[in-house]
């Protein structure tokens, strides 16, 4: 006995549509769910002052990782520069 096929989730794509993705994912609106909206990138700019703050204070003292590596440290402030503007950008797009 041969089984039989088992039936496809996706159908043929018509042409020049992409195999197997759905034509529309849907997104929740932001006032479903407003804490989220405000609440993560405040959370960002916050969590960017503390990273920033920690590796500066390395650079310049030499605490708390004793200034191991110094790209590592200036990578790691750029890095919190980058989500502090991403978070602000956000705070300041959503009119949070």
């Amino acid at each position: 006995m041969v089984p039989a096929e088992s039936p496809s989730i996706v159908s043929e794509p018509a042409r020049g549509e992409p195999v197997g993705l759905p034509a529309r994912i849907p997104i929740p609106s932001p006032e479903r769910y407003p804490f989220v909206s405000k609440a993560m990138p405040l959370l960002g700019m916050i969590v960017a002052g503390l990273i920033g703050i920690l590796f500066l204070a390395d650079i310049a003292a030499g605490f708390p990782f004793r200034r191991v590596s110094v790209p590592l440290d200036v990578g790691f402030v750029l890095a919190s520069l980058i989500l502090a503007y991403l978070s602000w950008t956000l705070v300041r797009r959503t009119g949070s």
